[in-house]
């Protein structure tokens, strides 16, 4: 009977220690991971500079720091990416944002983009919230996974300040 209950116990254990981090309900979000690639992986991608030639990605990541009465509204990370077409908007119907990850040091949180509705002059709009609950003014990395009719191709922008909304 005590071997048995000393199975279980140690079943219980491991079974606790393996469970992998995700989502804003883990209690230390400096230490957070929902991603499905490795930071080896991430870190091995390509720099923007002139991957595709008239299209920039411009990153804007921030914080919502704004007290609210909604106990179950959550304030992690937003993150907003432009793809800026110097030619033409022609080329903006072939192209998509679909994935983001944000790079912390050995955390990283992956989001799917969502397009905003809003199209400006120069080009599309792609925004991903409810991310971890990483401190404003740090330093990260962004991976971008976009597409095309028949491709994709992941970019890496680094350096990127988490801003506040006050």
């Amino acid at each position: 009977m005590r071997l048995l209950l000393l199975i279980a116990v140690s079943i219980l254990f491991s079974s606790c220690s393996s469970v992998k981090e995700t989502g804003n309900d883990n209690p230390d979000p400096e230490h957070f991971n929902n991603s499905s690639k490795s930071v080896q992986e991430l870190n091995s991608v390509q720099e923007q500079g002139n991957l595709l030639p008239g299209i920039t990605f411009e990153v804007s990541l921030y914080r919502d720091l704004m007290p609210s009465t909604d106990i179950n509204e959550k304030h992690g990370l937003i993150a907003i990416i432009k793809l800026v077409f110097s030619d033409s908007l022609e080329r903006a119907r072939i192209f998509k944002a679909y994935k983001i990850w944000v790079i912390k040091g050995k955390s990283v949180w992956e989001a799917l983009l969502i397009k905003n509705d809003i199209q400006n002059e120069s080009g599309l709009e792609f925004y991903a919230k409810d991310g971890p609950g990483w401190k404003p003014d740090q330093k990260v990395d962004v991976v971008i996974e976009s597409t095309g009719v028949d491709y994709s191709w992941f970019i890496k922008i680094k350096n990127i300040p988490i801003n506040e909304i006050d």
